[in-house]
């Protein structure tokens, strides 16, 4: 295949968005860690989700709530510069957080998001139903998403691939992080037990582009005959032991589904690990 570029970038700029309560915590050691390895410079997010009628009747708890997240935010920028890293701090006061969350990463020009899946916080619409697109169609530049317990990745990195310009997109970005890390790399490509010779082609000449991408870099390539193109992700995961998932915003078919509603939610839920959402900006 022809190189394609990793969305990721030179990750020269990483933003963290973090609520500040233990949800977070994976999300915070994640972006510290791939700073470091990176040498990039961290952004520091936290938005007080508030709406204009609390900031109007309720100024003075809305304050408060600010100065609580600049402390917090605060102390991280602390922990980071004290490992060597370059590091700013932003509070956001809005009702649309992750709105706020896309516009702040667009303005400093950053090429990863990294926040936190939360079940039971102010940010946990982000991740559940519509709100994940609003996040992912805002955004202009990939997004991790860390679940409460996940690790930077130390296993293995896998990506799902359909061959199609998002899949080559996914792929470029899930070799770069193999290499930064020293992981080894898995490729999955699912396809329903129904399909035709042509999905069947797909599924495998995508499996030898990303094999292709990969050169070097250990590479295992698995398609996979399922009728759901998540749970056939989380099987090889399963298999594998892969503890980072890189997905294409959008795909053929299966995969442009991995971003809507309740299939969202089986990969991010179901993985246990980091997902990264690579969007080409």
């Amino acid at each position: 295949m022809t190189q394609s570029r990793s969305p990721l970038g030179d990750l020269q700029d990483i933003l963290l968005a973090t609520d500040g309560t233990d949800n977070s915590h994976a999300a915070e050691a994640a972006a510290l860690e791939m700073a470091s390895r990176c040498g990039a410079r961290l952004h520091i997010l936290q938005v007080v989700v508030t709406t204009p009628e609390q900031a109007a009747e309720m100024p003075r708890s809305v304050a408060e709530a600010g100065d609580a997240a600049k402390a917090y935010i605060d102390g991280l920028r602390e922990k980071a510069v004290a490992a060597g890293l370059a590091a700013d701090t932003y509070v956001r006061t809005s009702s649309d957080p992750y709105g706020e969350i896309a516009a702040t990463a667009q303005k400093l020009e950053c090429s990863l998001i990294v926040i936190g899946r939360h079940e039971r916080s102010l940010f946990a619409r982000l991740l559940r139903g519509q709100t994940i697109n609003r996040l992912i169609d805002k955004a202009r530049c990939s997004v991790l998403m860390m679940p409460v317990g996940a690790e930077t990745p130390k296993r293995g990195i896998l990506v799902a691939t359909d061959g199609s310009e998002f899949g080559d997109a996914a792929v470029a970005a899930a070799v770069d992080l193999a290499q930064r890390c020293g992981l080894p790399l898995t490729a999955v490509s699912v396809y329903p037990p129904d399909a035709n010779d042509e999905a069947r082609a797909q599924a495998y000449n995508a499996i030898a582009r990303a094999q292709d991408a990969a050169g070097e870099q250990p590479f295992d390539g698995r398609r996979v005959e399922g009728g759901k193109a998540a749970e056939g992700i989380l099987e090889v995961v399963g298999e594998t032991g892969a503890d980072l998932v890189v997905l294409g915003s959008l795909g053929r078919g299966g995969l442009s589904r991995l971003f809507r509603g309740s299939v969202a939610q089986t990969v991010v839920s179901g993985a246990g690990c980091g997902v990264l959402v690579t969007i080409r900006g």
